[in-house]
């Protein structure tokens, strides 16, 4: 058998028709899938089989349309691996040699129609993968395909926006926008990154400001310019303005103060001014939401002022914050603050045991062991007992939870349950797991 055929047959093989795949198994199906595809990719260089690979990947990409139906893709691991198949057959004929017309005819024949939504974002990965010809050609062929059919018209411009940028053809790009009505905060975003990209930094900067105004303004059509503030920034940096760029990250972190907006302060300030500003933007946070001046104390990192704000808040308040923020900061504690780290783990097993997540009551557990192990070795015996007693008192009645526990106050670690452990070992020595 050929080498074709052994992958033509390896690629049926690895999409295991006639077998549903459930969300939990997608991960494993899509690695098994990506070993078939590892195979195909040297083939489709241009010192290898290009044509003979751009084949085999059309003949994987309708198998997957094939599995499409046997595959739950909440998680749309399958989408993604099926677009990146999309973008193999494109190099591949593009190394062939093809005609890029035609490769830019099946595209959009593919995306007119695929009832699956794999070629939805055509416009990003395709474009990505087309060389110089090819997006002159999908240029081309977008066109055509807007003036035949006209309900196709919104996704057509934007895979013909999308060709102007990697081309880096401003002046065709803003006359898509102007006859589609005029640019939106996202193209001014686009538009502002492309002149940049020319090394025209004062006209990208007309663009991100207009980007902005529009927002401001309310506009909110296309999709959202999340990187528009940033850029301005950046540009406001490049043409010698840093006061009134440190005044716009300033704003921005005003405006919603977090962790990637303070970041985004120290980067733009300079670095013998950043201590002024961080003293700026405590002061800023002073009668801030716990949870806003917890994440900032993390990224700056300053345990002082952490202690400060963990010993001031009521132990209910820190049960009401993500143990996603709670657990660095117990863990930036312990060192110079060992009774308040002690309190955050108290807090976070209090959360799972008031919700009464009893699958979660081992950790819970683990964490009071944690509080107890600090307390007791920095004279906290006082509040350890008070802690015991309470608990007794509130949950007493958790029967799931408080045989662990009380084991825990008798002073015996916890975790994995020996005992159970000791039963399972012994049902194995029977010789089977059903003995």
């Amino acid at each position: 058998m050929s080498e074709k055929a052994n992958l033509k047959r390896a690629i049926v093989n690895a999409l295991e028709p006639g077998r549903f795949i459930a969300w939990r198994g997608v991960g494993d199906f899509i690695e098994e899938l990506d070993e078939v595809r590892e195979e195909l990719l040297p083939m489709g260089d241009a010192d290898g089989q290009p044509a003979e690979a751009a084949e085999l990947l059309e003949t994987f990409i309708a198998g997957c349309y094939e599995k499409a139906d046997e595959i739950d893709d909440s998680s749309a691991e399958f989408c993604v691996f099926v677009t990146e198949i999309y973008a193999d057959w494109i190099r591949a004929r593009q190394a062939a040699g093809a005609d890029p017309a035609e490769t830019a005819a099946a595209l959009l024949s593919w995306w007119v129609h695929d009832d699956y939504g794999f070629c939805g974002d055509l416009h990003s990965w395709g474009t990505e993968a087309l060389d110089r010809d090819g997006l002159e050609a999908m240029d081309l062929a977008a066109r055509a395909l807007e003036d035949v059919e006209p309900r196709f018209a919104s996704g057509m411009l934007e895979i013909r926006k999308s060709v102007r940028e990697r081309l880096g053809d401003t002046e065709a790009f803003v006359a898509l926008c102007e006859d589609a009505g005029g640019a939106c905060p996202a193209d001014c975003e686009v538009l502002a990154g492309m002149f940049r990209l020319r090394g025209r930094p004062e006209e990208a900067l007309a663009w991100a400001d207009r980007g902005l105004e529009m927002e401001r303004q309310g506009d909110r059509r296309g999709p959202p310019a999340w990187a528009l503030d940033h850029l301005r920034r950046d540009l406001l940096k490049e043409l010698g303005r840093d006061a009134e760029a440190a005044g716009s990250a300033w704003s921005s972190f005003v405006r919603a103060p977090c962790g990637l907006a303070f970041e985004a302060l120290m980067e733009t300030v300079k670095p013998e001014e950043r201590e002024a500003w961080k003293a700026r933007a405590l002061e800023a946070i002073s009668e801030a939401d716990p949870y806003v001046r917890l994440e900032l104390l993390l990224v700056m990192e300053d345990r002082d002022r952490l202690a400060e704000m963990v010993a001031a808040t009521p132990r209910e308040w820190l049960s009401e914050i993500s143990h996603h923020l709670l657990e660095p900061a117990a863990g930036l504690l312990p060192a110079d603050h060992p009774v308040l780290a002690a309190k955050l783990e108290v807090a976070m097993a209090l959360r799972l045991v008031e919700a009464r997540k009893s699958r979660y009551y081992d950790v819970a557990l683990e964490r009071l062991q944690r509080a107890r192990d600090l307390l007791l070795a920095n004279g906290g015996q006082q509040h350890w007992d008070d802690l015991t007693e309470a608990i007794r008192v509130r949950h007493g009645a958790q029967y799931g939870f408080m045989p662990g526990f009380e084991r825990l106050v008798a002073g015996e670690d916890v975790g994995v349950d020996s005992e159970f452990l000791e039963r399972i070992d012994r049902r194995l020595e029977r010789g089977s797991p059903e003995a």
